[in-house]
């Protein structure tokens, strides 16, 4: 399952300088098929409209660009299970 939001408070030691620090998704690859060596990749990722400053998801499979939500990425993601690689930002 993909989770929007990724805290790394877990993973800190003990003397770590930082706190509370929490990683926004901001993109998904998608690998489509049976093997590594076959097969189709798709992106979801956040693109950022500098002049209206919004921000939305759009997927990325080959030619064709849609938009999307978060929430259909996520519903995806739980009926497929295929992320390839997550990316996330603080």
């Amino acid at each position: 399952m993909i989770n929007p939001e990724l805290s790394i408070d877990s993973f800190k030691t003990s003397s770590a300088r930082y706190d509370g620090d929490t990683y926004c998704l901001r993109s998904a690859v998608h690998h489509l098929g049976s093997t590594a060596y076959s097969g189709h990749y798709l992106c979801d990722s956040v693109r950022v409209d500098t002049e209206e400053h919004t921000e939305g998801w759009v997927r990325f499979d080959d030619g064709l660009v849609k938009e999307m939500s978060l929430s259909a990425l996520i519903e995806y993601e739980k009926n497929r299970g295929d992320a390839y690689m997550l990316m996330y930002t603080l």
